[in-house]
């Protein structure tokens, strides 16, 4: 497994309460997403949001949910590492559509943020040992100078992930905000704030 910042014992990447707090407001997002996809809008003035930025949010939302809640292996960090290149190289190739170029950009900071956090420090069949018993009542704590994040991405380098995500959000806000909108516009808007919003605390984890 593969033990993150915030409990190692769980092997999650940001702490219990956190996980839930953060998974509970990504809820929303993925409904709002399938719904989106499901029922689309009469015409294309009613929601600006391109369809494909719509359905990555739903997989990227998705994706948060299973970081925050459950204990994957260095693979299945691989495999989410693969998607969110995925939807970076869409994002790339999606940008020559000028209208909607503000989506895809956003798109893009968001699925590379995700894919460099997901990075494992090792292979993707790495074990790591058990902790002892004896230290189980630090359960959920991290001690000072004790790297417990199996993540590669630390130090500075996540700090200033996190303030790009803090940028993207913040940009999103103002999005959410703006009138006249259609109100799909600022759905898919505060979508981005919560998922940008969520990676600011996921990056602030692997600091």
């Amino acid at each position: 497994m593969t033990p993150r910042h915030g409990d190692p014992s769980l092997g999650h990447m940001v702490g219990g309460p956190v996980s839930v707090v953060l998974a509970v407001a990504l809820l929303p997002v993925v409904a709002y997403c399938a719904f989106s996809l499901v029922r689309r809008p009469r015409t294309p003035d009613d929601d600006p949001t391109p369809v494909d930025v719509v359905a990555w949010h739903g997989v990227m939302g998705a994706l948060m949910l299973v970081v925050l809640v459950s204990v994957t292996t260095p693979g299945w960090d691989w495999v989410g590492v693969g998607l969110f290149v995925a939807a970076v190289l869409w994002s790339v190739l999606r940008t020559s559509s000028t209208h909607a170029v503000g989506h895809h950009a956003r798109l893009f900071l968001m699925s590379g943020a995700m894919a460099v956090m997901l990075i494992p420090a090792g292979p993707a069949n790495a074990a790591v040992p058990q902790r002892p018993r004896s230290a189980s009542h630090l359960s959920g704590m991290v001690m000072p100078g004790h790297r417990t994040s199996g993540m590669l991405l630390t130090g500075t380098a996540a700090l200033v992930v996190g303030l790009g995500m803090a940028v993207v959000a913040l940009t999103a806000v103002r999005l959410a905000w703006r009138r006249p909108a259609p109100v799909r516009a600022r759905l898919s808007a505060c979508c981005e704030v919560v998922m940008a919003g969520g990676m600011v605390v996921m990056a602030a984890s692997l600091v």
